[in-house]
């Protein structure tokens, strides 16, 4: 044990993910064994959103409260693309009326193929005040598993409708230059922008950090699939939509 100790305490220094200095299979043992019987699930990760009103910082969870963050650099182990619908506005954390954990099949009231769905349709949003908008009624976000350097477990962000784009042509970016998602680090920033109506918001831009090394990747692959089961149970809350 003490050999692993020194051997996880030299790949820090070495500047080394901290997550990907103790072996996969001992962090997984770890989170067994502290998490209790009930397991871990997905509302028991931090979780960072873009921020409203246009602000250019992101607030992360830590030990002595929220910290703003103008870059967030980690890898992404996974990401997916969800719906949610409220029929109601204002409803805090409160389950959606219809979700889809796909983006393909919505659950609930009125459930179905979402391409087919009337809610899926660009016009059909409304603002706080009732009055129609270019969105969709029901939101299309995407949720990345994200690991931090100084993070021994990853946290999940929520990326709105303004930012997908944005991820989607990173990811296609990185595609094309031959690196899997997950071979990267990524850093997230904020930019501002203004809808039609003059209210501002921020807007997540993706860029590449560094790609990783060989025994990192490794590593990074044991964790991702360990995590895959539970981030596949993750779901959005109403709150998460501030620059929806």
């Amino acid at each position: 044990m003490a050999k692993e100790v020194a051997a996880a305490k030299q790949e820090l220094i070495d500047g080394t993910y901290k997550a990907l200095a103790v072996p996969a299979q001992q962090l997984t043992k770890f989170l067994i064994e502290n998490i209790g019987a009930q397991g871990l699930r997905p509302q028991d990760l931090d979780k960072i959103k873009v921020p409203a009103g246009g602000g250019s910082a992101w607030e992360v969870p830590t030990l002595k409260g929220p910290e703003p963050v103008k870059v967030l650099e980690g890898i992404v182990l996974h990401f997916k693309d969800v719906r949610a619908y409220w029929a109601s506005k204002g409803t805090g954390n409160n389950p959606p009326d219809c979700s889809s954990s796909d983006g393909l099949v919505g659950a609930g009231n009125p459930g179905g193929d979402c391409h087919k769905c009337p809610l899926a349709q660009f016009g059909t949003a409304t603002d706080e005040a009732g009055n129609p908008g270019k969105g969709q009624a029901c939101k299309q976000m995407r949720l990345l598993l994200f690991l931090r350097q100084d993070d021994m477990i990853p946290m999940i962000i929520n990326l709105p409708p303004t930012s997908i784009q944005n991820a989607k042509k990173y990811f296609l970016r990185l595609v094309a230059n031959g690196y899997p998602y997950y071979g990267v680090t990524t850093q997230l920033r904020l930019e501002q922008a203004k809808s039609g109506g003059g209210k501002a918001y921020s807007v997540a831009t993706l860029n590449m950090g560094r790609d990783l090394k060989p025994e990192e990747l490794e590593k990074v692959q044991l964790i991702g699939q360990a995590m895959r089961e539970l981030f596949a149970r993750a779901t959005v809350q109403e709150s998460d939509l501030a620059n929806g």
